[in-house]
């Protein structure tokens, strides 16, 4: 619970927020589902997933070097609830036409192509993602399947709860909120069968 909404934060806070500031924008509104800007940007559009990738690799290679396994759990599990949205958000907007990736594609020339690619690198980022998941973490855990669901849906409830309370309402409940918890973090669900690849 507590890997997922720090992913949340770094994502909204962070990545969108921190850029927002940065490119001498007013961030207005910041809850775990937006931020609200005054100015429309690209790069903050782009500064959430990139923060969450960023986070998740350091994460991932800093595993490494803990002695204890369930420390060294919870810093893979820090990574995969990094990694994995950030990855997936690539499929989401490729394929829907929304969030932050389409507001990063929105007018750019052979905008239909780089949407058809953004979907299918996307796909296909987020199956790497996985399978180096499940490198990370096959030689030290034991193979129970609960260590990838039981956080899965911890998370997914937090993120639920959470975006219950945006002000924004029901429609971004339904078109940010569920995709990007239950999709986003799938991979949670069956990392479990790549870890014997």
């Amino acid at each position: 619970m507590i890997a997922g909404a720090t992913a949340t934060l770094l994502h909204e806070g962070v990545g969108h927020g921190v850029t927002a500031w940065l490119r001498g924008d007013l961030p207005t509104e910041l809850t775990s589902n937006h931020l609200s800007a005054q100015i429309d940007d690209k790069l903050v559009s782009a500064g959430g997933t990139l923060v969450n990738f960023a986070v998740g690799v350091a994460a991932l290679l800093a595993m490494r070097r803990i002695r204890s396994d369930t420390r060294r759990y919870a810093m893979w599990l820090f990574a995969a609830l990094n990694l994995l949205p950030g990855a997936g958000y690539f499929m989401f907007s490729g394929f829907l036409g929304v969030g932050d990736w389409e507001a990063v594609l929105a007018g750019s020339p052979h905008y239909a192509t780089l949407r058809a690619g953004m979907a299918v690198g996307g796909t296909a980022l987020y199956a790497l993602v996985v399978w180096q998941l499940a490198r990370a973490i096959r030689d030290y855990a034991p193979d129970v399947r609960a260590l990838w669901i039981v956080p899965y849906f911890a998370a997914a409830g937090v993120e639920c709860i959470a975006g219950l309370l945006d002000p924004l309402g029901i429609a971004l409940y339904v078109m940010s909120t569920l995709p990007a918890t239950f999709g986003g973090s799938s991979g949670l669900a069956w990392v479990h069968n790549s870890c014997a690849t």
